[in-house]
């Protein structure tokens, strides 16, 4: 399980954290109605954006009728700003790549199913998941019958669409075709920029998300058109950054999403806090935390500038398990991914190891590896293995310039390379242009079948990119 702050998305893409996001929420309300705001205030540690918000949320028992009316029209209309601030800086997010670490964790996430709970309004995860190719599979083989019930692989991908993350919660605006295989798991706790209700429906029924439709380098307009025609009446469904925010969960949809999110917390073996300062105020989350994790024996992993102040409030709450962290300001994030996909490479060459000594094959013909990039399966030759440190393991390949390769000539056989990989320790690939990352993924179709090409289908971590 994953915890995702704001500081995930700033690693992404340096969205605004908190107060500078409100700032500039009430700058866009106060240009809009300045009658309704005094432009002088400014939001700090000592006197943060959410506990402002929180003061025109609720009625204040020291003001009249009147001047608690005034506050909900301010909350209102901050609340409107802070949504049309965030659309404006995610679409220029968006315009760019994301660091190459962002694709590498979506592909470890997708292949080991995690279960990502995400306070962040953002739409990173979605489009980003919408910008490779994720393709369904298993992260380990289950057993070696797997090797003779697949067929052949096809020249055609078909890529995890992003609404598999949310698994019909809550449902599309316009129902689609169902997920296409699994994947992680998204919660969004707070809501999203994609997410539309009634305000006030406790009945839920109101609530619905609406198709992702950006991807990194061709981020889509918002059309406040086609919404009022597919979505009349609706308003963006997020739970703003409030002390208390009791009255938004009111729906059984929200409800069942944080229920799922206790549910996975418990269940956990690792839990990692990425850019999530689990700040004191907000005691809904501590609570969750606290029931979840206070007698857990799972993992804790920090990824935070500040990691010693968040592990003390871990502490406070009673979760005492050690914690890993990743701590350095300019390279936690990714030195995160990288730990990840070291990790996965390591759990992955474990798992296969003694299935592939048992394989039975006798092929003598060259190894090909298919890889999934730019929505097809590209095959390619594996033309050496190199043998590191620490027993890491090199597949290098050449390319195939887009052509399916069905006389993969000279290089290792199927059989060495089978051997190779049983006694690594860890997988890595080699492109022609010198980029190596991490294995994490796995398959080996028709090892025995002798109408098959023999394909090893290999997954590198962040190398599914389609934009």
């Amino acid at each position: 399980v994953v915890i995702l702050g704001a500081g995930f998305s700033y690693a992404v893409c340096r969205l605004p954290l908190g107060n500078l996001l409100g700032q500039m929420a009430l700058d866009r309300a106060f240009q809009s109605a300045p009658e309704l705001f005094r432009s002088s205030i400014t939001f700090s540690d000592d006197y943060p954006f959410e506990v402002w918000l929180s003061q025109l949320a609720d009625d204040q028992p020291h003001l009249g009728q009147i001047d608690n009316g005034l506050n909900a029209v301010r909350f209102a209309a901050v609340r409107e700003a802070l949504v049309a601030a965030l659309r404006e800086v995610e679409a220029q997010a968006l315009v760019r790549q994301p660091p190459e670490w962002f694709y590498r964790l979506l592909t470890v996430w997708h292949l080991k199913q995690s279960t990502l709970v995400s306070f962040n309004y953002d739409t990173l995860i979605e489009s980003g998941v919408a910008s490779i190719c994720l393709e369904p599979g298993e992260f380990l083989a289950p057993d070696l019958s797997a090797f003779d019930a697949l067929a052949y692989a096809a020249p055609v991908s078909t890529a995890v669409s992003p609404e598999a993350l949310f698994h019909d919660q809550p449902p599309l605006v316009i129902p689609g075709d169902g997920p296409a295989g699994a994947t992680m798991r998204l919660l969004k706790l707070h809501g999203s920029l994609g997410w539309w209700w009634v305000e006030g429906d406790e009945s839920g029924a109101t609530l619905a998300r609406e198709p992702v439709a950006s991807t990194f380098g061709n981020p889509a307009e918002y059309d406040d058109h086609a919404r009022r025609a597919l979505r009349p009446g609706r308003v963006p469904f997020i739970i703003p950054p409030l002390a208390s925010k009791s009255a938004y969960y009111g729906n059984p949809v929200t409800r069942q999403l944080w229920q799922d999110a206790y549910e996975a917390l418990g269940n956990a073996d690792t839990v990692a806090l990425f850019g999530y300062s689990l700040p004191r105020n907000d005691t809904i989350v501590g609570s969750m935390i606290e029931g979840a994790l206070a007698h857990s024996e799972c993992a804790i992993e920090v990824v935070n500038p500040d990691a010693t102040s968040l592990e003390q409030r871990l502490r406070a709450l009673g979760v005492s398990t050690p914690t890993t962290a990743f701590d350095d300001a300019a390279t936690c994030a990714e030195e995160y991914a990288e730990n990840v996909c070291a990790r996965a490479s390591e759990e992955l060459s474990a798992k296969v190891s003694p299935l592939l000594a048992k394989a039975r094959t006798q092929a003598e013909d060259a190894a090909v590896v298919r890889w999934s990039r730019d929505g097809q399966a590209l095959h390619t030759r594996v033309i050496g293995i190199e043998e590191g440190a620490m027993g890491a393991l090199t597949l290098v390949t050449e390319t195939a310039g887009g052509a399916f390769t069905t006389d993969p000539g000279d290089g290792p056989t199927v059989r060495t390379v089978i051997q190779a990989i049983a006694g690594a320790r860890r997988i890595n690939a080699r492109y022609p242009d010198g980029y190596e990352s991490p294995v994490v993924g796995f398959d080996a179709p028709h090892f025995e079948n002798p109408r098959a090409h023999h394909v090893l289908y290999l997954i590198p971590a962040g190398q599914l990119r389609t934009h």
